[in-house]
């Protein structure tokens, strides 16, 4: 049995695995390290690359002294093909970002009306502005500016807020036992003629 038929178990074993697979490293046994040992994936890859770099007869990643074009194109395709793993790997591995603020989420039912009224609107046009459920690019700056007044917080909390995913709320209440997906975005004018607004009241808001 070979070394390289031995499963690593270390970030040690896993270079040896890379250096003693051919004569340059194997992407696919590159990606298997990496899964093994995700924690290791900036050097596994860098090593790879290392590897490649010096199978092709080059110095490091900066310089490319081949001798022939096909050596140079062999070389960047190895790299670039390490460096498109790593960063799949860190996305991975990354955090999920937190959410942007709702400015909406700590107002009572009474605030939520208040500020329906002073909006020119209702309570079911302003459920859609606090669950997000219109599309931010839809909705002019003059609206977006008389929605920061009323709810006096910053513009970019606001467009933050209706820039992100729509949100279905926890506390409501569906017909089916069914968790429901949440559901693609409105155009500010769709929601506005939607939400049984007057006439003069969607001719206010339509015009903010």
């Amino acid at each position: 049995m070979s070394y390289t038929d031995v499963e690593p178990t270390s970030l040690s074993d896993a270079k040896y695995h890379l250096a003693l697979s051919q004569s340059s490293p194997d992407a696919e046994l590159l990606d298997k390290l990496v899964r093994r040992f995700p924690e290791h994936a900036a050097a596994l890859t860098e090593f790879a690359i290392a590897l490649a770099l010096d199978s092709f007869g080059q110095s490091n990643d900066d310089t490319f002294a081949a001798t022939s074009t096909e050596t140079s194109a062999a070389v960047a395709k190895a790299m670039s093909r390490f460096h498109n793993r790593l960063y799949a790997e860190r996305k991975a591995l990354a955090p999920v970002a937190e959410s942007p603020i709702n400015p909406f989420a700590s107002m009572p039912r009474s605030e939520l009306r208040a500020f329906a009224r002073n909006m020119k609107a209702n309570l079911p046009f302003v459920m859609k502005l606090r669950d997000r459920q219109i599309s931010e690019d839809t909705m002019s700056m003059g609206f977006k500016r008389r929605v920061t007044e009323e709810l006096k917080v910053p513009l970019d909390v606001v467009i933050a807020h209706f820039a992100a995913q729509p949100e279905m709320r926890a506390d409501a209440r569906f017909k089916s036992q069914d968790k429901p997906e949440v559901s693609t975005k409105q155009s500010l004018e769709d929601a506005i003629r939607g939400s049984g607004l007057t006439a003069e009241q969607q001719e206010f808001l339509l015009k903010l």
